[in-house]
């Protein structure tokens, strides 16, 4: 009886364990897809550091080309015809310019005889300052600069009294300081300059720079 019973207890616990492990292997194994999954962001870009903008510059100095015409005078008056250049914001400073040029004149020094022709040219450069454009569109400016002259004479004369004509030619040259001033509106202006010269005197000057904003 013991046998028997002792069998039917070793084929009970025979029989539950595979569901036993069945079911432990199933819990083991099973896998939950819907559990939140961590995910890596991959960024759609990657900015080393934005453009920094180029320094402002400076506009540098502008040269435009002018002519010149009007009265000149040293020791004696007549017509002066030039022409040059004027270079706006010298020195990179809008204020600020620079007026190189050269002048012809049918006059200059001191003719003591009775049949003179005198010549003079000048070539010279003036800085100048420019003043606040008034409410007419008219602006003021000074300067000075430096400037070379040659003066030629010319002249015929009777020494003797008798008829008898000589014909003498000279001439001279100088270096000295000019010093000027004047008006701009537009492409056009006005200016004087005094001194500097062979023999002193200047000129007073109507001015025109074509291509300049009107």
């Amino acid at each position: 009886m013991r046998k028997v019973f002792g069998l039917i207890l070793i084929g009970a616990l025979f029989l539950a364990a595979p569901a036993n492990a069945q079911s432990l292997s199933s819990s083991a194994l099973k896998v939950d897809f819907s559990a939140p999954v961590m995910k890596t962001t991959t960024p759609s870009s990657v900015s080393f550091g934005e453009a920094t903008p180029a320094p402002r510059q400076t506009p540098e100095t502008s040269w435009g080309p002018i002519l010149l015409g009007g009265l000149g005078f040293s020791g004696g008056g007549g017509f002066a015809v030039g022409g040059g250049v004027l270079g706006d914001n010298f020195l990179k400073n809008n204020d600020f310019r620079l007026q190189i040029d050269g002048l012809f004149q049918n006059v200059g020094g001191d003719c003591a005889f009775d049949a003179c022709d005198a010549s003079q040219i000048q070539i010279g450069a003036m800085f100048q300052y420019k003043f606040a454009e008034s409410s007419s569109g008219w602006q003021g400016f000074v300067g000075g600069g430096i400037v070379w002259s040659r003066i030629s004479w010319s002249f015929d004369e009777d020494i003797f009294g008798c008829g008898v004509i000589i014909d003498c030619d000279t001439s001279g040259s100088a270096m000295g300081i000019q010093l000027g001033g004047g008006m701009d509106k537009g492409n056009i202006g006005f200016e004087g300059r005094f001194g500097g010269v062979y023999g002193g005197g200047g000129a007073v000057l109507f001015r025109f720079r074509p291509g300049a904003s009107k």
